[in-house]
Parts: C-alpha cells; sequence; structure tokens
C-alpha cells in the first residue's frame, strides 16, 4: 500500500492522472494537458507563422523543429514553416510570449499567459495623438494604413476628424506607420533593435528574404540607369522587426540578424524567472562597438 494512503496523506499525482488531448483542423492545431492542478493548452496557427525561428530559438527543451521555410514559401511543398512536438513540448508558454505574430496561444487554466502579470511579456509601446491626425484638404488621410504591411491599421473619417482602428494582435511594432504619418500622429517604440550583415558576395539574389520580410524592410534595389550594378538586396533596419524570417529562409547563409536590444518586462521573483529569461536574454547577439 502507499505510504501516503497508510498516513492519511493525500497520494502524489500519478502518470495516469495526466490527461493529454489533440486536435488537428485545417487551420489550427492544439494540445492540452489536464492534471488535478491545472489546464494547460497550446494552440498553433500554422498558416499563419512567418518562420522567423525565434519560438525554436527561445524554446528551452528543443520542443520546436524548424520546417524548411524555403520550399514552403516557393510553394513546392504544403507544410508548416515549424512542428510544435507535444511529447517534448510542457507548455511552458515561452514560444507563445516570443512570438511575435501571435501565431501561438498557451493557456493556463484558461487564462492567456500573455495577460498573466507573472510572466515576462514584450513591452509595446504605440501611442496615437488623435489631435494631430487630420484629413487631407478634408479627403481621408490613410497614410498610415496604406503603410502599414500586415494591414493592421485602418483610417476613418468621424465626421471632419480623421481617426485610426489598430489591431494589436496584427501588429509588429514596425515603425511603418510612424514614418508614413505627414503629421507625426504615431510614436512606435520597437521591440528590438540591432544590426544585420548581408554578405552580398554570397547572396544569389533569389528573393526569398523579399518574399517572406514581414514589415516590408527588404527591397531588391534597381538600377538607376543601363550598366549599374546595384546591390542584390537592402534591408532598413529603421523599420526592419528583427525578426529573423530572412535570415532562416536564406538558403545560403548570406544574412545576419544581430539583435542588441530588446524592450520587455521581466518575470522576478518565481521558480520559472530565469528560465524566462534566459529565453529572451539567447535572442540577443553581443555586438561590437
Amino acid at each position: 500500500m502507499n505510504n501516503n494512503v497508510k498516513s492519511g496523506k493525500k497520494p502524489a499525482l500519478e502518470v495516469d492522472d495526466v490527461s493529454l488531448k489533440m486536435k488537428v483542423s485545417e487551420n489550427e492545431i492544439s494540445f492540452e494537458r489536464i492534471t488535478e492542478k491545472e489546464r494547460r493548452k497550446l494552440t498553433y496557427r500554422p498558416f499563419d507563422c512567418t518562420g522567423c525561428g525565434m519560438c525554436f530559438r527561445a524554446c528551452p527543451v528543443d520542443a520546436v523543429i524548424p520546417g524548411p521555410s524555403g520550399v514552403i514559401l516557393k510553394g513546392l511543398e504544403k507544410a508548416p514553416h515549424m512542428v510544435l512536438s507535444p511529447d517534448t513540448c510542457t507548455l511552458c508558454g515561452i514560444c507563445a510570449e516570443v512570438c511575435l505574430f501571435n501565431v501561438i496561444d498557451v493557456e493556463i487554466d484558461g487564462k492567456n499567459v500573455k495577460d498573466l502579470p507573472d510572466y515576462a511579456r514584450y513591452k509595446k509601446g504605440y501611442k496615437f495623438a488623435s489631435e494631430k491626425c487630420k484629413p487631407k484638404e478634408g479627403l481621408l488621410c490613410k497614410d498610415c494604413e496604406d503603410a502599414c504591411p500586415r494591414d493592421a491599421i485602418k483610417a476613418k473619417l468621424e465626421g471632419d476628424k480623421n481617426t485610426i482602428v489598430r489591431g494589436e494582435k496584427l501588429c509588429i511594432y514596425c515603425s511603418n506607420c510612424e514614418k508614413a504619418c505627414p503629421e507625426d500622429a504615431i510614436k512606435v517604440e520597437k521591440i528590438f533593435d540591432g544590426e544585420i550583415e548581408v554578405d552580398l558576395e554570397t547572396c544569389t539574389g533569389c528573393s526569398l528574404c523579399f518574399d517572406i520580410c514581414p514589415s516590408g524592410s527588404v527591397t531588391l534595389p534597381r538600377p538607376e540607369k543601363p550598366g549599374d550594378r546595384p546591390d542584390k538586396i537592402k534591408i532598413d533596419t529603421e523599420i526592419c522587426a528583427f525578426c529573423g524570417a530572412c535570415e532562416h529562409v536564406c538558403p545560403v547563409d548570406a544574412i545576419v540578424i544581430k539583435r542588441k536590444k530588446a524592450n520587455y518586462i521581466k518575470s522576478e521573483g518565481k521558480s520559472w524567472s530565469k528560465a524566462w529569461e534566459k529565453a529572451f536574454s539567447d535572442m540577443l547577439e553581443e555586438v561590437e562597438e
């Protein structure tokens, strides 16, 4: 007989007391772990994923397996940019929090970890001065809407006033809208900042980085005149989200992303705080001054 039962103590949780459920639909994959203490659920929307690689870089147990993003992007294979292993995953929630594109959600007892104050999370800085947002010659100004690569902004007229509605789940804080606004009505605090190295000798000009970039920061320069040989690609770091999608998709490793700054709120004083701090710090690189 179990010694705990003899002494009248509640038996320790056995393996049999853990219930695991998995559900796969056309656009969503989820798996759930239910114990006597809590219910955890992970939901992944694979076809909204950009394949940036932040989740598998941050995962502390290597439960995220990257897919062949270049092949997927060219339509040669219909597969997710990454696969989550339910056998390895601990449902800690780190992947959900580091994902800039909100394609992963982890819930603990029905509450999203992104909404729980005890977990580290991105510090998202976005300010809109409605009094500065004005129509153009009496017509709707939607420069910010047109500039947004994620369709996260909708501009509209309310009487004689111009205003915008922003979808926070779509916004990646790239600052395209801030740069486009003629009235300086938008201020964006980027989540990441850093440096990007492009080896133009190695670059083949395949344009995969251009195709996959979620912020529109990668451009393919055209020659200004016949005979000119412009750079194969250019990356505008002012609007780059530093997600790493271009680096991950490059077939010849010609792009290196070096994140030197991350705006996030730390988790302190909890048993998981060190693991979360390591996950966020692992996404940063040492940058030589």
